[in-house]
């Protein structure tokens, strides 16, 4: 089997030469070879920390005027923030996390709780009050169930910034 290449990344196989005309073990995982104009590298075992980012996120070993240089790790997630690709951290995380809670609780929210509030509203317009006021009760008590099933993610401790300091005589 012949590699199938678009730059330096192994975008197939095919049983048919290629102008590099060097052959490819079918068994190997293809991507995460690069070519480097000469042999494969299998990024999962090469030590290189520079590559060049496309547009994609796909991390080459060859320049291109057009990709961002990058120091990381073939393994590293890479996250685009302002136009300008970085090495996805532990707050990323946390972040997508965060949001996940915060959209499913507001979805909770609108299905669980908005009806009970919008009840309670016209209760109130028609003067009933005491239903209005159980009404509200049951509201506060959903809102109360779904902030406990729906509990916010651990926040990250800065171990770097935290500073201990020794006050003693």
């Amino acid at each position: 089997m012949f590699a199938i290449l678009n730059n330096d990344l192994v975008v197939g196989r095919t049983t048919q030469a290629q102008t590099h005309n060097i052959e490819l073990a079918s068994s190997v995982d293809i991507t995460k070879l690069r070519f480097d104009g000469v042999k494969y590298l299998d990024m999962t075992i090469e030590e290189r920390t520079s590559f060049f980012i496309d547009e994609y996120g796909r991390k080459h070993i060859v320049l291109n005027e057009s990709w961002q240089a990058l120091e990381c790790h073939f393994n590293d997630a890479l996250v685009k923030d302002n136009d300008v690709w970085r090495v996805r951290k532990a707050e990323d995380d946390y972040q997508d996390a965060y949001q996940a809670v915060d959209d499913a609780r507001q979805a909770a929210y609108t299905a669980r709780v908005r009806p009970l509030l919008e009840e309670a509203e016209i209760k109130a317009h028609l003067g009933e009050t005491d239903e209005y006021a159980r009404l509200m009760d049951l509201a506060v008590v959903e809102r109360e169930s779904i902030q406990a099933e729906l509990p916010w993610p651990e926040a990250l401790v800065n171990l770097a910034a935290e500073v201990l300091v020794d006050e003693s005589p």
